[in-house]
């Protein structure tokens, strides 16, 4: 048979293959190293993501829980008016009227006090409306702030609460404390009352007799009088 040409002719072919399967692999190598580390940074954001997530959700749901305690109150508030209104004896209607206008106002300084404009004079019903949009707002942009922001916001709200009912209890004892102090002066200065009619007297305390004593005597004079006899 005919002998086929050799492929590899000079050394330096082995060596340049060598040196481009060497250079291909260090390229895989370098690649798979880029696409792990990448995997690592996504797994990492993934999981912060995953976090932040989790905690505005809490947020989320601590400030669904404290709208629908108001909710609550706001509705055990008009069960209670109604309740009153229902079980009103005499002018049923007269009552009714002075309930109703006692809820529109304090309706209407909830509105002024969200920013709205009362000089109308809008209907009760007209203003918890535009109440209940505000709300709604104001819901949807809580939900885009951070939650540590939400919180910190929470508690120094309620940090200012405490310190205003704080000062509303202290100035009521303030009040108080003064009251008695204009009423003891009141009386100091009074003219002291006239004494009508005797004095009373106290009764003395009767005389104990003293029967053991007594006992004792007569029991000896009886023993003299037997040794005398015998």
């Amino acid at each position: 048979g005919e002998d086929l040409p050799m492929y590899f002719v000079e050394p330096q072919q082995l060596l340049d293959i060598f040196t481009s399967l060497e250079e291909q692999n260090l390229f895989l190598i370098q690649n798979a190293q880029e696409t792990e580390q990448q995997l690592e940074e996504l797994r990492k954001e993934f999981t912060d993501t995953r976090g932040r997530m989790a905690a505005k959700r809490d947020g989320l749901r601590s400030n669904v829980s404290h709208i629908q305690r108001q909710i609550d109150e706001e509705e055990a508030k008009g069960s209670a008016l109604r309740a009153r209104i229902a079980s009103g004896s005499g002018d049923r209607e007269h009552q009714q009227e002075a309930l109703l206008r006692e809820l529109h106002d304090k309706v209407k300084g909830t509105y002024e006090q969200c920013g709205f404009d009362a000089g109308t004079n809008p209907p009760t019903l007209f203003m918890l409306r535009d109440l209940e949009a505000r709300l709604e707002d104001l819901l949807s942009t809580l939900a885009t702030l951070p939650p540590e922001y939400v919180l910190r916001q929470e508690k120094e709200k309620e940090k200012k609460r405490r310190e205003r009912k704080r000062a509303e209890q202290q100035a009521l004892h303030d009040k108080m404390q003064e009251d008695r102090n204009r009423r003891s002066i009141q009386r100091s200065l009074e003219a002291p009352k006239k004494q009508i009619g005797r004095k009373v007297m106290m009764r003395s305390q009767p005389v104990r007799r003293r029967v053991r004593e007594d006992k004792q005597e007569v029991n000896q004079q009886d023993l003299d009088e037997a040794k005398y006899l015998s």
